[in-house]
């Protein structure tokens, strides 16, 4: 597993491309440098090819709640943009690169155990 990061400028959309057979867990999104020093709501919006639009996913204020902690995983391709006047947004996380396919070296059937079963309040995943 290996760290991924990405900066989306104010008015850009990024793209984000998911490798087959690769998993990137979103954990972080933090407001870059800004210009300015007012108060400012910024929203965070997201789309996949499946989606017709993109979707509002949070918001971050600069005041307030300039951070915000994520649990998503992503093991496809995706749009990620924000209405922020003046600075930048930053996307933090992990990127795992699978060469098996589905089937991995942490795979617990393999291993004679039992699967956990996942926590469904805690852990989303888009794809």
């Amino acid at each position: 597993m290996e760290e991924w990061d990405l900066l989306v400028p104010c008015g850009k959309t990024s793209l984000v491309e998911i490798k087959k057979g690769s998993l990137l867990r979103l954990t972080y999104i933090t407001l870059g440098d800004g210009e300015s020093m007012e108060h400012e709501s910024v929203k965070l919006f997201l789309k996949k090819e499946a989606w017709k639009e993109k979707r509002m996913m949070g918001t971050l204020d600069t005041k307030r709640i300039p951070q915000h902690k994520f649990n998503l995983f992503f093991n496809q391709n995706f749009e990620v943009s924000h209405d922020r006047t003046q600075g930048s947004v930053h996307y933090f996380g992990f990127i795992k690169k699978d060469s098996q396919g589905a089937s991995t070296s942490h795979d617990a059937s393999a291993a004679g155990r039992k699967p956990k079963k996942p926590n469904k309040n805690t852990t989303f995943k888009f794809g």
